[in-house]
């Protein structure tokens, strides 16, 4: 018997502002910060 899997292909990602430190999670890049207008730097990608 096969069972269809819930479709998660819109996953929520978590962005960090990199003037300010505020937090934002959203389903697509937000771009800019709602609270001060810096980049913003998804949280589950690396610094370099």
């Amino acid at each position: 018997m096969i069972h269809d899997a819930p479709d998660e292909s819109t996953s929520e990602s978590t962005y960090e502002c990199l003037q300010c430190g505020a937090v934002i999670t959203s389903d697509e890049n937000p771009g800019k910060c709602e609270e001060c207008g810096g980049d913003l730097h998804n949280r589950a990608m690396a610094l370099e």
